[in-house]
């Protein structure tokens, strides 16, 4: 490493590789918002608010951990994790709209006010599992065999999020987007796999210019040929009977956005406490957890610190949960949990660059952003076929990652092959969308099924569930389980 945990680079150093940070996490952080907030019912100007408040809240979170928290150089932000339980939130207001319970125009702050609750709640128990020491008991019932359908399941939980079209509210998918879309995935392709190895030289480190920002690189240049066929008359209602207008960029948010706006706790409303948004929510937080204490051994590897200790670990997961995590997200409304950054300890590797203060520069670039709404108005006027063509190149990614843990496990083994296979099928089946056999269950088995104590049926919640159990109901050696590799 050219600068250890505990190294200060100069102040000129310290500045630009803390934007790259910044940079690296920047494409999955706004991603989060553009998929929620249409579905929440928000408008194009709240989505931009929302996208400049999850910003300014990692930038704190982070800022914050690594000052006072577990210390080592990890960036937070926005959770794919929390997806699948913000949905069946989602449906629940959509529910009440339906029924005439709230109006349409309260959709938005209704169901941001819920979210909020749910992951303030979440806030306070990752608090207590993080001091109490709990956590380290709770590992114990947690195999990598348990987590990897989990993880799985949120990204195939978003297999229909997807959609090419050009409008802001969620439409069905129209001909005409397909293939610019095809364009963002080709550009996604080239700069994230086939483009990886190229290197650019900043002072005396080696960057991979297109590893690092493959998803920058893609919204930069698909939204540039998009900008282009739009201006050559494209994209024109008068142009092939209008096929392809669908596919334009209105510039509208970015002009009706403020130019600075502070986030502060309670913009959109009181948190709503609602036990059916806060139960799915839990299931997350523990996934998110368990992800968590990988990222800090790796992190403290990379950057040339002791492997992180019981206490450290608790005061890491601690300080997620604290005023600087999730209770943060939940009084200034994110629509989103938090969770360390895999992406940003890539980073370190590859810029040999492991310096606390490095991060705390990217997370002070954060929270500066996170001020100017017309920043976050600028991902909020992407097109469709722009966000679906990223969405199908790395919510499939998502699902990978889980998989992935299955390197700590024995595929050799029967068992392990048939809690596995479980876990996915029954999660998709139990906990997707309607299927026969789910809307066929009556009695006790139906309820659980069908809305459960969480209000609606959840892959994740059924995915882990199972492989909890059967985890540890099936005999299995350690070495088989891959345990260790939580809890040793």
């Amino acid at each position: 490493m050219l600068y250890t945990v505990s190294d200060v680079p100069p102040a000129y150093l310290g500045v630009i590789l803390g934007f790259q940070h910044y940079l690296t996490m920047l494409g999955a952080t706004a991603l989060i918002p553009l998929l929620i907030v249409p579905e929440m019912g928000g408008t194009p100007t709240q989505m931009a608010e929302v996208i400049c408040t999850i910003f300014f809240v990692s930038g704190c979170n982070t800022l914050l951990q690594t000052t006072i928290g577990d210390r080592l150089p990890i960036v937070q932000g926005g959770s794919f994790a929390f997806l699948s339980p913000t949905f069946a939130v989602i449906g629940q207001v959509r529910a009440m709209v339906a029924s005439g319970e709230i109006g349409a125009e309260e959709q938005f702050e209704q169901t941001m006010r819920r979210i909020q609750g749910a992951i303030l709640t979440c806030g306070f128990i990752q608090v207590a599992l993080g001091y109490s020491g709990v956590l380290g008991l709770l590992t114990r019932f947690i195999s990598p065999l348990t987590i990897a359908p989990t993880v799985c399941m949120v990204g195939l939980g978003l297999y229909t999020a997807p959609n090419i079209n050009g409008n802001f509210q969620r439409p069905l998918p129209v001909p005409g987007c397909e293939g610019y879309a095809a364009a963002v995935i080709i550009c996604m392709v080239v700069f994230s796999q086939l483009l990886g190895f190229v290197n650019l030289k900043i002072g005396g480190a080696s960057i991979k210019i297109f590893a690092l920002f493959p998803v920058l690189w893609t919204v930069m240049v698909a939204w540039g040929i998009g900008a282009i066929a739009q201006a050559a008359g494209g994209m024109d209602d008068d142009y092939l009977g209008g096929r392809y207008a669908i596919c334009k960029t209105s510039s509208q948010v970015i002009e009706d956005s403020k130019w600075f706006r502070w986030p502060y706790p309670g913009q959109w409303g009181a948190p709503i406490f609602d036990k059916c948004a806060i139960l799915p929510m839990i299931a997350a937080m523990l996934v998110s957890m368990v992800e968590s204490i990988g990222d800090y051994y790796a992190a403290a590897q990379l950057a040339g610190a002791p492997p992180p200790s019981g206490p450290v670990i608790s005061r890491g997961l601690a300080g997620e949960g604290r005023v600087w995590g999730l209770i943060l997200c939940g009084l200034i409304g994110t629509g989103n949990g938090t969770t360390s950054y895999g992406e940003n300890i890539g980073a370190l590797g590859v810029t040999k660059v492991g310096s606390r203060a490095v991060v705390q520069a990217g997370a002070c670039t954060m929270i500066f952003m996170g001020c100017f709404p017309k920043f976050g108005a600028v991902f909020a006027a992407m097109p469709g076929w722009l966000v679906g063509g990223l969405y199908m190149c790395l919510f499939g990614l998502i699902c990978s990652c889980g998989l992935a843990q299955l390197q700590h496990v024995d595929l050799n083994s029967s068992r392990n092959l048939f809690i596995l296979g479980f876990c996915i099928y029954n999660g998709l089946s139990l906990g997707g969308d309607p299927s026969p056999l789910r809307l066929a269950l009556g009695g006790p088995a139906g309820y659980f099924a069908n809305t459960g104590p969480w209000g609606e049926p959840n892959t994740m919640i059924v995915s882990l569930l199972a492989g909890v159990l059967l985890d540890n109901l099936i005999p299995g050696t350690r070495a088989e389980r891959g345990a260790g590799v939580y809890h040793s």
